[in-house]
């Protein structure tokens, strides 16, 4: 369960960094 919740967390993280990538851009 813990790996899966960082899993999560880092796949969030991801997504959140492609979004502001993509808006300066």
């Amino acid at each position: 369960m813990e790996l899966q919740l960082q899993h999560t967390a880092g796949e969030e993280i991801a997504q959140l960094a492609l979004s502001t990538l993509q808006r300066g851009r």
